[in-house]
């Protein structure tokens, strides 16, 4: 959210790149959809298989297509669900993967459905609407968390700030899914009041995802494959710029996200 932590995030991503390369050596050089989609027809020949079924959803709906555009005589069945715009890939120079895909929009429409159908619901349901409009309370909760993050407790451990950052992505990822939608408006509801305990409460309660043993290495395959597969800009501080300025007018909140 600022120039600081700017910095702070190029580092760490030039160092991730880095490690990845040196831990993954030539491998990274056949990372990307194509390669898998060619896999894939590797793996149906091997199985005796005349076709490939595929259920793709989300990134796995940009395979599908690639699939079906690379090997046409050899595709069965697709089910393709949350497509991803092919758009994705490649566009003109200085602009960003996530931004043609209008991951933006999708994330500010969702918001502004969330904060409409919250008053509506009245905080009997929906948390959030307890002493204003959902609107207004999220403005002034995302302003206050930008110059004092809230504390939050932790078993075992110190307190863990809430912070701006944190709220956005928190925010974005429970508007995924419908069925979040009333722990969102209690989570809100308890940062907008100040109760980090509150806030540890409710977190608690946040449906939590599988954990197989062993690391999960899912963000490191999603940004090896983003680099093999997409045309983004090389200069690291465009992406700052291209998210401050939807943050200032069509995407607030989730433009730097994004």
């Amino acid at each position: 959210t600022d120039r600081v932590q700017e910095e702070q995030a190029i580092a760490q991503a030039r160092a991730f790149a880095e490690e990845c390369r040196a831990r993954n050596g030539d491998l990274l050089d056949h990372v990307g959809t194509l390669q898998f989609a060619r896999d894939l027809d590797v793996l149906r020949a091997a199985m005796g298989d005349q076709r490939i079924n595929l259920y793709g959803l989300s990134y796995g709906t940009f395979l599908g297509q690639v699939v079906a555009n690379t090997f046409p005589t050899r595709t069965g069945a697709l089910v393709l669900d949350s497509v991803v715009d092919p758009g994705w890939a490649s566009g003109p120079p200085g602009t960003i993967s996530w931004i043609r895909e209008r991951g933006e929009v999708g994330s500010t429409e969702t918001l502004d459905r969330f904060f409409e159908l919250c008053a509506q619901a009245g905080p009997q349901q929906c948390a959030f609407a307890a002493d204003g409009g959902p609107e207004q309370k999220y403005a002034e909760l995302a302003a206050r968390l930008r110059t004092a993050p809230l504390p939050v407790p932790v078993p075992d451990g110190p307190a863990q700030p809430l912070t701006y950052s944190t709220l956005v992505t928190v925010t974005v990822s429970l508007l995924y899914n419908a069925g979040t939608w009333p722990v969102l408006g209690q989570l809100l509801q308890a940062a907008y009041s100040g109760d980090g305990a509150d806030v540890a409460a409710v977190a608690e309660g946040l449906p939590q995802p599988p954990t197989p043993e062993g690391y999960q290495n899912y963000p490191d395959a999603n940004a090896a494959i983003t680099c093999g597969d997409t045309d983004n800009p090389r200069d690291p501080y465009r992406y700052g710029e291209v998210g401050h300025a939807l943050d200032a007018t069509t995407a607030p909140y989730v433009g730097s996200r994004w």
